[in-house]
Protein backbone atom coordinates (compact mmCIF):
# COMPACT_ATOMS: atom_id res chain seq x y z
CA UNK A 1 0.00 0.00 0.00
CA UNK A 2 1.29 3.46 -0.90
CA UNK A 3 0.78 6.09 1.81
CA UNK A 4 0.94 9.85 1.29
CA UNK A 5 4.25 11.32 2.48
CA UNK A 6 2.79 12.93 5.62
CA UNK A 7 0.93 9.74 6.59
CA UNK A 8 4.04 7.61 6.08
CA UNK A 9 6.09 10.00 8.21
CA UNK A 10 3.47 9.84 10.99
CA UNK A 11 3.38 6.04 10.91
CA UNK A 12 7.18 5.89 10.97
CA UNK A 13 7.33 8.20 13.98
CA UNK A 14 4.72 6.08 15.79
CA UNK A 15 6.58 2.86 14.97
CA UNK A 16 9.90 4.32 16.16
CA UNK A 17 8.28 5.51 19.40
CA UNK A 18 6.92 2.02 20.10
CA UNK A 19 10.34 0.49 19.45
CA UNK A 20 12.00 3.01 21.76
CA UNK A 21 9.62 1.99 24.55
CA UNK A 22 10.14 -1.73 23.98
CA UNK A 23 13.90 -1.50 23.50
CA UNK A 24 15.25 1.63 25.26
CA UNK A 25 17.99 3.34 23.29
CA UNK A 26 21.31 4.17 24.93
CA UNK A 27 23.71 6.95 24.03
CA UNK A 28 26.67 5.58 22.04
CA UNK A 29 29.00 7.81 24.04
CA UNK A 30 27.85 7.84 27.69
CA UNK A 31 25.32 4.93 27.66
CA UNK A 32 22.54 6.96 29.31
CA UNK A 33 19.09 5.75 28.23
CA UNK A 34 16.90 7.89 26.02
CA UNK A 35 18.65 8.67 22.73
CA UNK A 36 21.31 7.10 20.56
CA UNK A 37 23.29 10.31 21.10
CA UNK A 38 22.09 12.26 24.12
CA UNK A 39 21.65 16.04 24.18
CA UNK A 40 24.43 16.44 26.73
CA UNK A 41 26.96 14.62 24.54
CA UNK A 42 25.84 16.48 21.40
CA UNK A 43 26.41 19.83 23.10
CA UNK A 44 30.00 18.82 23.89
CA UNK A 45 30.85 18.12 20.24
CA UNK A 46 32.71 20.96 18.57
CA UNK A 47 31.13 22.45 15.47
CA UNK A 48 32.96 21.89 12.20
CA UNK A 49 35.16 24.48 10.61
CA UNK A 50 33.82 25.50 7.17
CA UNK A 51 35.04 23.14 4.43
CA UNK A 52 37.20 24.60 1.68
CA UNK A 53 34.39 24.38 -0.88
CA UNK A 54 31.79 27.10 -0.32
CA UNK A 55 28.90 24.88 -1.48
CA UNK A 56 29.56 22.37 1.35
CA UNK A 57 28.17 22.86 4.86
CA UNK A 58 29.18 20.55 7.72
CA UNK A 59 27.72 20.39 11.22
CA UNK A 60 30.16 18.64 13.57
CA UNK A 61 33.93 18.27 13.92
CA UNK A 62 34.85 14.72 12.92
CA UNK A 63 38.02 14.86 15.01
CA UNK A 64 35.80 14.64 18.09
CA UNK A 65 35.82 11.10 19.51
CA UNK A 66 32.09 11.08 20.29
CA UNK A 67 31.29 12.04 16.72
CA UNK A 68 33.56 9.30 15.38
CA UNK A 69 31.78 6.77 17.62
CA UNK A 70 28.37 7.94 16.44
CA UNK A 71 29.27 7.84 12.73
CA UNK A 72 30.79 4.38 13.18
CA UNK A 73 27.68 3.13 15.02
CA UNK A 74 25.43 4.32 12.20
CA UNK A 75 27.66 3.16 9.39
CA UNK A 76 28.83 -0.23 10.58
CA UNK A 77 26.40 -1.25 13.34
CA UNK A 78 23.27 -0.01 11.59
CA UNK A 79 22.12 2.21 14.49
CA UNK A 80 19.53 4.02 12.37
CA UNK A 81 18.17 6.11 15.22
CA UNK A 82 21.38 8.11 14.80
CA UNK A 83 20.26 8.97 11.27
CA UNK A 84 17.23 10.78 12.75
CA UNK A 85 19.45 12.76 15.13
CA UNK A 86 21.85 13.70 12.34
CA UNK A 87 18.96 14.61 10.04
CA UNK A 88 17.56 16.98 12.66
CA UNK A 89 20.94 18.69 13.06
CA UNK A 90 21.24 19.10 9.29
CA UNK A 91 17.63 20.32 9.06
CA UNK A 92 18.22 23.12 11.56
CA UNK A 93 21.34 24.31 9.73
CA UNK A 94 19.68 23.88 6.34
CA UNK A 95 16.88 26.26 7.28
CA UNK A 96 19.45 28.87 8.27
CA UNK A 97 21.45 28.54 5.07
CA UNK A 98 18.56 28.30 2.59
CA UNK A 99 16.24 31.03 3.90
CA UNK A 100 18.05 33.76 1.94
CA UNK A 101 18.68 31.46 -1.02
CA UNK A 102 14.94 30.80 -1.34
CA UNK A 103 14.25 34.53 -1.61
CA UNK A 104 17.24 35.79 -3.60
CA UNK A 105 18.31 32.72 -5.59
CA UNK A 106 14.94 30.99 -6.06
CA UNK A 107 16.23 27.93 -4.21
CA UNK A 108 12.81 26.29 -4.04
CA UNK A 109 11.54 22.69 -4.14
CA UNK A 110 15.01 21.13 -3.98
CA UNK A 111 15.74 17.45 -4.42
CA UNK A 112 17.46 15.82 -1.45
CA UNK A 113 20.07 13.54 -3.03
CA UNK A 114 22.18 11.18 -0.90
CA UNK A 115 25.65 10.11 -2.00
CA UNK A 116 25.13 6.51 -3.19
CA UNK A 117 27.04 3.35 -2.37
CA UNK A 118 28.32 0.91 -4.97
CA UNK A 119 26.43 -2.36 -5.34
CA UNK A 120 29.31 -4.18 -3.65
CA UNK A 121 29.36 -1.84 -0.64
CA UNK A 122 25.56 -1.90 -0.38
CA UNK A 123 25.60 -5.70 -0.30
CA UNK A 124 28.26 -5.72 2.42
CA UNK A 125 26.63 -3.08 4.61
CA UNK A 126 22.94 -3.71 3.93
CA UNK A 127 21.98 -0.04 3.81
CA UNK A 128 23.26 3.38 2.80
CA UNK A 129 23.83 5.62 5.82
CA UNK A 130 23.65 8.79 3.71
CA UNK A 131 20.31 7.71 2.27
CA UNK A 132 19.02 6.97 5.79
CA UNK A 133 19.91 10.53 6.84
CA UNK A 134 18.39 12.00 3.66
CA UNK A 135 15.20 9.98 4.10
CA UNK A 136 14.78 11.12 7.70
CA UNK A 137 15.49 14.68 6.61
CA UNK A 138 12.61 14.47 4.14
CA UNK A 139 10.34 13.13 6.93
CA UNK A 140 11.21 16.10 9.17
CA UNK A 141 10.30 18.48 6.36
CA UNK A 142 6.57 17.74 6.53
CA UNK A 143 5.67 20.88 4.58
CA UNK A 144 6.62 19.14 1.36
CA UNK A 145 9.05 21.85 0.20
CA UNK A 146 11.86 19.29 -0.19
CA UNK A 147 11.60 16.14 -2.29
CA UNK A 148 13.64 13.00 -1.68
CA UNK A 149 15.63 11.87 -4.70
CA UNK A 150 17.04 8.65 -3.27
CA UNK A 151 17.79 7.07 -6.66
CA UNK A 152 18.88 10.14 -8.62
CA UNK A 153 22.60 9.35 -8.34
CA UNK A 154 24.15 5.94 -8.97
CA UNK A 155 27.62 4.74 -8.10
CA UNK A 156 28.57 2.81 -11.20
CA UNK A 157 31.86 1.37 -9.98
CA UNK A 158 33.34 0.41 -6.65
CA UNK A 159 36.14 2.57 -5.26
CA UNK A 160 38.63 2.32 -2.45
CA UNK A 161 37.37 3.97 0.76
CA UNK A 162 38.33 7.64 0.60
CA UNK A 163 39.46 7.45 4.24
CA UNK A 164 42.18 4.98 3.20
CA UNK A 165 43.76 7.51 0.83
CA UNK A 166 45.71 10.31 2.49
CA UNK A 167 46.80 12.15 -0.65
CA UNK A 168 44.25 14.64 -2.07
CA UNK A 169 45.14 13.85 -5.67
CA UNK A 170 44.69 10.12 -5.08
CA UNK A 171 41.28 10.79 -3.54
CA UNK A 172 40.24 12.85 -6.56
CA UNK A 173 41.42 10.16 -9.02
CA UNK A 174 39.81 7.41 -6.96
CA UNK A 175 36.35 8.98 -7.16
CA UNK A 176 36.57 10.36 -10.71
CA UNK A 177 33.91 9.01 -13.05
CA UNK A 178 32.26 6.79 -10.43
CA UNK A 179 28.84 8.53 -10.41
CA UNK A 180 26.04 8.69 -12.97
CA UNK A 181 22.51 10.05 -12.91
CA UNK A 182 19.52 7.88 -13.70
CA UNK A 183 17.90 10.44 -16.00
CA UNK A 184 18.79 13.98 -17.07
CA UNK A 185 15.13 14.92 -16.87
CA UNK A 186 15.14 14.16 -13.15
CA UNK A 187 17.63 16.89 -12.30
CA UNK A 188 17.31 19.33 -15.20
CA UNK A 189 16.71 22.85 -13.82
CA UNK A 190 16.27 21.44 -10.29
CA UNK A 191 17.88 22.70 -7.11
CA UNK A 192 19.80 19.95 -5.31
CA UNK A 193 20.77 19.30 -1.69
CA UNK A 194 23.49 16.64 -1.56
CA UNK A 195 23.71 14.63 1.67
CA UNK A 196 26.68 12.64 2.98
CA UNK A 197 27.84 11.52 6.41
CA UNK A 198 31.44 12.79 6.38
CA UNK A 199 33.54 14.96 4.10
CA UNK A 200 37.31 15.39 4.35
CA UNK A 201 38.74 16.94 1.19
CA UNK A 202 35.37 17.36 -0.53
CA UNK A 203 36.40 15.20 -3.52
CA UNK A 204 33.31 12.97 -3.39
CA UNK A 205 30.89 15.89 -3.21
CA UNK A 206 32.70 17.81 -5.95
CA UNK A 207 32.48 14.79 -8.26
CA UNK A 208 28.78 14.33 -7.49
CA UNK A 209 28.17 18.04 -8.09
CA UNK A 210 29.93 17.87 -11.47
CA UNK A 211 27.77 14.95 -12.63
CA UNK A 212 24.57 16.70 -11.52
CA UNK A 213 25.60 19.95 -13.23
CA UNK A 214 26.32 18.02 -16.43
CA UNK A 215 22.76 16.69 -16.14
CA UNK A 216 21.35 20.22 -16.03
CA UNK A 217 20.92 20.80 -12.29
CA UNK A 218 20.52 24.47 -11.40
CA UNK A 219 21.85 25.23 -7.89
CA UNK A 220 23.67 22.58 -5.83
CA UNK A 221 24.59 22.71 -2.16
CA UNK A 222 25.81 19.90 0.08
CA UNK A 223 25.40 19.08 3.76
CA UNK A 224 27.37 16.57 5.78
CA UNK A 225 27.11 15.48 9.38
CA UNK A 226 30.81 15.94 10.01
CA UNK A 227 34.02 17.36 8.59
Amino acid sequence: MNYPHSTYATLKTLFDTVLDHLFPTKCVSCAVEGKALCDNCIQKIQRAEPPRDSFIFSIFDYRNQTMKQAIWALKFRGNRSLARIFAQAIHDRLLEETSDKMVFENFRHPLIVPIPLSKKRMKERGFNQSEAIARDLSFINTGGEWELGANVLLKIRDTAPQSSLKDKQKRARNIQGCFAITSNGTVCDRNIILIDDVTTTGATLREAKKVLQDGGARKIIAFTVAH
